[in-house]
């Protein structure tokens, strides 16, 4: 289904009430993987080597450790989906190092000069 996402839950202790919620989408095939077995009223879906999703409690469980397991979600792409994909367009893995600012003797550009 195209309008739908799924997202895992990226926090460190995820099960934490007082944590600021990160969720991260799943990739676009693991995402369609995932809505085709939701969809197919699958109890499970294996995503990974290392991962699958139980579709009846809605976690994420680590396959080689079953005491390891996240939160799943399944959105809508509407409002809230919306805005995730619209701030994450903006966020730069790599910090800007230097500002055009930085070099005032040649206003601004290292290449103009008197």
């Amino acid at each position: 289904m195209k309008g739908v996402t799924w997202f895992w839950k990226a926090n460190a202790d995820p099960w934490s009430p007082s944590d600021i919620e990160e969720w991260v989408p799943f990739t676009d095939i693991v995402n369609r993987q995932i809505e085709q077995a939701y969809q197919g009223r699958q109890s499970e879906v294996v995503i990974s080597a290392k991962y699958k999703i139980d579709l009846n409690r809605l976690i994420q469980v680590d396959i080689l450790d079953f005491g390891k397991q996240r939160p799943v979600r399944r959105c809508s792409k509407t409002g809230d989906t919306l805005a995730f994909y619209r701030r994450e367009r903006f966020n730069f893995a790599q910090p800007i190092r230097r500002s055009v600012t930085d070099d005032t003797l040649n206003y601004g550009c290292s290449f103009i000069t008197d």
